[in-house]
């Protein structure tokens, strides 16, 4: 209890301390509904501006305009298009494709060592497999959303400082 006791302080001082930590948010939103997209200091964003297509880390936010991987400052009215990147689905398509890999894999294996009929690998399980692949493949194609800018999106900095303003002259 005595070892854990202080490791327990640091990590709520800590945190408090990450929380009071000032920070601006990029907001792309459909206004009139709950549809958003918000990215902070350290997001990955893919956009294009004058007809020229952007993609990294963002670096800083500013009250109108963002720098992204020591490039100059994007301003927000600028940006025609912030392209949405579907990682999450890729992701999944390369599980599903290696998993159909693996699973071939082990079915071969086990034929090999435990040969119960004359072919290693049945058809149902080549037929598994190549289901599984497929999937995976199918998966990695889906395309990247576009947000264009205009009357159905808009790209605003959300600033969530706490600023107090004081009055020092009493």
């Amino acid at each position: 209890m005595k070892k854990i006791l202080p490791f327990a302080i640091w990590f709520l001082l800590s945190s408090v301390a990450y929380q009071a930590v000032a920070q601006k948010i990029l907001f792309l939103e459909r206004p009139g509904t709950t549809k958003y997209r918000q990215y902070e200091v350290g997001d990955l964003i893919t956009f294009q501006s004058h007809d020229t297509k952007f993609k990294g880390h963002i670096i800083q936010i500013n009250d109108s305009s963002f720098r992204i991987d020591k490039e100059r400052l994007h301003q927000l009215s600028d940006i025609q298009y912030v392209i949405a990147n579907k990682n999450g689905w890729k992701t999944g398509g390369k599980i599903l494709a290696s998993l159909g890999v693996l699973y071939l894999g082990v079915s071969a294996l086990n034929g090999v060592i435990a040969p119960d009929e004359p072919q290693v690998v049945s058809k149902n399980e080549a037929i598994t497999s190549a289901s599984l692949v497929g999937a995976g493949g199918l998966l990695h194609l889906v395309p990247n959303r576009k947000f264009k800018m205009g009357k159905s999106w808009r790209l605003r900095v959300i600033d969530f400082t706490n600023d107090i303003p004081r009055d020092d002259k009493k």
